[in-house]
C-alpha cells in the first residue's frame, strides 16, 4: 500500500482548466459500469454511469457500424509544438488531444459531463467510507506489452507523485492493488472532484514500463499507452505519427489506419492545407480563421456546453486595502451593469464566444438560469454609483491585465468611464502578483481572469485558502460563500450537489456581484466533412474517440 502525506497546495491562478482523457484489452463485451456504491452510502455514484450513444463499456459507437468505411489516414494541424505529449505532467490543451491518440483513461465525461468508466470499466464511489474503487478492464496491454492491471495503475500515481502531482493526490490516503484488475483509494474526506482528479486529470495511463526503462525525457516525446493507434514518429515542430495498433483491446477496432498529426506554427498555412485537402482538421484555430473557415463552408465539430469548456474572460473584483470603491456593493453592480456583455464578444470572438451572466456557461451542469445577473443598462449603473455616494468621475477602479488583452480592457475602460467610473490601467506582464489573495500589489481593485467553467476549480476562489478572487472586497466566510462551496465538494449525492451548485451561483452573481464575466472563449474544431464518430469537442475539450473515427 502507498501511503501519502498531506500536502499544502496554493494554485497561482486564473488559469484555464485542462482536461485530459482516455480508453483501453481485447474483449468483445464488458460488464456495464457501476451506478453506486457498495456501502451504505447513497446509492447515485457519481463517474460509474454509461454514457449515452455507448456500448455498455462506454465505448463511442457509430449509429450504423455496416456503414462504417475502414482504412484511411486522418491528418489534423496542431497549432503549437508539441514536446511534452507522452507523459502527463505539464502539457497544453492541444498536446492532450494530440496524446490522446495513444494514450487512454481511467474514465471519460458522457454528454452531461459526468464521468463514467473507460479503461475502469467500473468507477464504485463511496462517500461515506470515503473510498473509490477502480474496476479494471482485463486483458489490455500497453503498446510495449507490458499488462495494464491495478499493478501498473498503482505504478503510474507512483510516477505522478515522484514528478510534481502531490496536490492532485493531497486528499488521498492510500491506494493499493486489492485485486489483479482492482484498485482501492481511501480518502481523507469525500470530494466530489475526486473521481475526476483521479480518473481523469492523473487517469491517463502511459506505460511505467516505458518510463522506467527510458526516464522522463524520453517520455515526453515517446507515446506509449493503451490507446487504438502505435506512435511511429515524433519529430518537434513537424509532426507526430501513428499506425493503427493490431492488438488494440476491443475488438474490431479501430477503423482508421493511421493518424497523423502536422505542426502549423503558422496558422495561414493550417488554412490553406485544409482548403487544399491536405488536412482532415484544425485543432483551436484562432477566432478569425475559425470564422472565415466557417463561413467557406466547412463544419465545425463540438458543442459550447462540452465539459471543461476554455473558460470565462472577465473581471473580478478585488480590494486590498480599505476604501476601495468595489468594496461597495452597488459600486460592483454598477460596474456589471456598464458593460456591454455582447458587444465585447461580438468584437474579440468574432460572434462565436458565449455571453454568460456567471462562471458557468450555457449548456454545463455548472450553469444556473435562474439567475438574474446584470444586463446591459447605463442608466442603472449611473443610478447605482449615485446611490453609492459618488459623482460623475468620483469613483475610482484600477484595471490589470496581461498585454495579450489590451483592446479588450480598453474596450472596457470606455464603457466604464461612459457611467462616470474613473479608470486608472495597470498593464503588466506578471498578473500572478496582483490575482493572487494577499499578493505585492494591494491597490488593485479589479483583476483581469480567465475563469475555468468547472466547479472543481474553483477552490481557487470560493475554498478556505482562496488563491485567488475577492479579496478584501468581501468576507468570504461571513457571507457563506466558501460554506456553499464545501457544500458543493463534498456532497454525496448528484441531486444535493447540484442544489449546492445552483445556491453559489445565486450568492456570487444576484447576491453578493463578485464578478464581472465578459464572455466564454469556447475550444474549436473544424474541419472537412469527413470525419465521423470523431467526438472532437463533444464531451471534453481534449476528449475525443480515435477508436470509432473513420473516414468518408
Amino acid at each position: 500500500m502507498m501511503k501519502l502525506s498531506k500536502v499544502l497546495a496554493l494554485v497561482l491562478a486564473a488559469v484555464m482548466l485542462l482536461a485530459l482523457c482516455a480508453c483501453g484489452g481485447k474483449t468483445e463485451t464488458a460488464q456495464p459500469a457501476a451506478s453506486g456504491g457498495e456501502s451504505s452510502a447513497p446509492a447515485k455514484s457519481d463517474a460509474a454511469t454509461t454514457a449515452p450513444g455507448k456500448t455498455e463499456t462506454g465505448t463511442s459507437v457509430p449509429v450504423d457500424p455496416d456503414a462504417v468505411k475502414r482504412g484511411g489516414i486522418l491528418k489534423l494541424a496542431i497549432l503549437v509544438t508539441p514536446n511534452q505529449s507522452g507523459f502527463p505532467i505539464s502539457t497544453g490543451t492541444d498536446q492532450n488531444v494530440l496524446a490522446t491518440t495513444a494514450i487512454e483513461s481511467l474514465g471519460r465525461y458522457d454528454d452531461e459531463g459526468q464521468i463514467y468508466g473507460f479503461l475502469a470499466k467500473e468507477i464504485i464511489t463511496d462517500p461515506a467510507a470515503p473510498s473509490i474503487v477502480l474496476k479494471l478492464q482485463e486483458g489490455v496491454k500497453y503498446h510495449d506489452g507490458y499488462d495494464f492491471n491495478a499493478k501498473s495503475v498503482c505504478e503510474t500515481y507512483d510516477i505522478l507523485l515522484e514528478n510534481g502531482r502531490e496536490a492532485n493526490f493531497a486528499n488521498v490516503e492510500s491506494y493499493e492493488a486489492t485485486g489483479e484488475y482492482e484498485v482501492t483509494i481511501k480518502l481523507k474526506e469525500w470530494r466530489t472532484d475526486a473521481v475526476e482528479t483521479l480518473c481523469i486529470t492523473c487517469g491517463k495511463m502511459f506505460s511505467p514500463k516505458a518510463y522506467r526503462d527510458h526516464g522522463l525525457e524520453w517520455m515526453y516525446t515517446n507515446i506509449v499507452g493503451t490507446g487504438p493507434f502505435v506512435q511511429e514518429e515524433f519529430t518537434i515542430g513537424e509532426k507526430v505519427t501513428f499506425k493503427r495498433n493490431e492488438n488494440y483491446w476491443i475488438e474490431g477496432q479501430p477503423y482508421l489506419d493511421g493518424v497523423e498529426w502536422i505542426v502549423c506554427a503558422d496558422q495561414t498555412a493550417a488554412v490553406n492545407m485544409l482548403k487544399t485537402g491536405d488536412i482532415n482538421l484544425i485543432v483551436y484555430p484562432n477566432m478569425q480563421n475559425y470564422k472565415s473557415l466557417l463561413d467557406a463552408g466547412f463544419t465545425r465539430y463540438g458543442v459550447d456546453g462540452c465539459a471543461n469548456i476554455s473558460g470565462d474572460l472577465g473581471m473580478f473584483f478585488a480590494s486590498g486595502k480599505e476604501g476601495q470603491a468595489v468594496s461597495d456593493l452597488k459600486v460592483r453592480q454598477a460596474i456589471c451593469y456598464a458593460i456591454d456583455h455582447q458587444a465585447l464578444c461580438n468584437a474579440f470572438t468574432e460572434g462565436l464566444g458565449v455571453v454568460t451572466n456567471q462562471l458557468g456557461v450555457p449548456g454545463t451542469k455548472e450553469f444556473n438560469p435562474d439567475v438574474k445577473g446584470y444586463p446591459y443598462d447605463k442608466d442603472k449603473a449611473k443610478a447605482l454609483l449615485a446611490e453609492a455616494g459618488y459623482g460623475d468621475g468620483e469613483c475610482e477602479v484600477t484595471l490589470t491585465f496581461t498585454p495579450a488583452f489590451e483592446n479588450v480592457f480598453v474596450a472596457v475602460q470606455n464603457m466604464l468611464e461612459e457611467v462616470g467610473i474613473k479608470v486608472v490601467i495597470d498593464e503588466t506582464d506578471n498578473i500572478g502578483d496582483k490575482l493572487v489573495v494577499g499578493g505585492a500589489d494591494p491597490y488593485v481593485s479589479i483583476c483581469w481572469w480567465s475563469a475555468p467553467t468547472s466547479v472543481s476549480a474553483w477552490f481557487r476562489y470560493f475554498s478556505e485558502h482562496p488563491t485567488t478572487m475577492v479579496g478584501d472586497a468581501l468576507d468570504l466566510k461571513e457571507a457563506g460563500i466558501i460554506d456553499c462551496y464545501n457544500k458543493c465538494m463534498t456532497a454525496a449525492t448528484e441531486a444535493d450537489q447540484k442544489a449546492a451548485v445552483m445556491e453559489l451561483a445565486r450568492l456570487c452573481v444576484d447576491e453578493y456581484c463578485l464578478y464581472c464575466p465578459f464572455y466564454a472563449t469556447l475550444s474549436y474544431y473544424i474541419g472537412d466533412d469527413t470525419i465521423h464518430d470523431s467526438d472532437f469537442g463533444m464531451r471534453g475539450n481534449t476528449q475525443w474517440t480515435p477508436e470509432t473515427t473513420w473516414l468518408g
